[in-house]
């Protein structure tokens, strides 16, 4: 009933209104969809009223996967330089202490999240987060690995562990590094598919092509290279390199 809801919001820090604001919406959509699609035609009739059910583990991903895409620019970082609990934020710059406010869910978490995304700061003797989420900064590095955000840098493909070529999806990994740039914040290291417009790729694929793994009959059978094929990744300025993916 109401009392056991409005305890549940209690005891998870969560607004109570906005949460029967949300359940009131819900239950308006679906009285929609039930009329203006004629549902119970087609078998697929709703049961009014809705009973929200907890979200499966691939919903839950998939929720917060949105809530980071919609807050990228939002991020903050853990840093005890700055304080106990203290985190930084681009909006405040690497300087100024940020905290998550008490209303909050996150705040109760122990220990607290490394990396986080926020709705909003309001400001007081202190500056506080409000409507944080913890997110996994592995997340953020694979976001970073799908491109097309500013925010959200690849960085340098490392040498070790060796990028490699596979023969069977024609395609080059490697790891890299990235980063968020607002903020300078590292991230962990992720295995990505090498971009087709960087010439590391094609670094890799001679390589790969010295080596025998793309052409069987190459280089032909007892041949002796004058130099190993690895050179081809960790001497670019070589001629022979440059003759080849120069």
């Amino acid at each position: 009933g109401e009392e056991s809801a409005e305890d549940f919001c209690r005891k998870n820090r969560i607004n109570s209104r906005q949460m029967a604001e949300a359940h009131s919406l819900m239950q308006q959509l679906a009285e929609i969809m039930q009329r203006r699609l004629s549902l119970a035609s087609t078998g697929m009739a709703l049961q009014l009223p809705l009973l929200p059910r907890p979200p499966t583990p691939q919903q839950a991903k998939l929720i917060r996967d949105c809530i980071v895409e919609g807050l990228l620019d939002r991020v903050a970082v853990s840093c005890p330089e700055l304080g106990t609990r203290a985190y930084i934020c681009a909006d405040l710059g690497r300087e100024k202490p940020v905290y998550i406010h008490t209303s909050s869910n996150t705040f109760r978490h122990r220990p607290h999240p490394s990396v986080l995304v926020f709705n909003e700061i309001i400001s007081t003797h202190k500056h506080f987060m409000r409507d944080c989420v913890s997110i996994d900064p592995l997340v953020l590095a694979k976001r970073a690995a799908n491109g097309g955000c500013s925010l959200l840098q690849l960085g340098e493909f490392l040498p070790v562990p060796a990028p490699r070529y596979l023969p069977q999806q024609d395609t080059v990994l490697a790891f890299a590094s990235p980063s968020y740039t607002p903020l300078n914040y590292c991230l962990p290291t992720v295995e990505v598919d090498v971009p087709s417009d960087t010439i590391f790729r094609y670094k890799v694929l001679a390589k790969a092509l010295l080596e025998g793994q793309v052409v069987n009959s190459l280089p032909p059978a007892g041949a002796h290279l004058l130099a190993k094929p690895t050179l081809v990744l960790h001497a670019p300025t070589n001629p022979r390199v440059a003759g080849i993916v120069g």
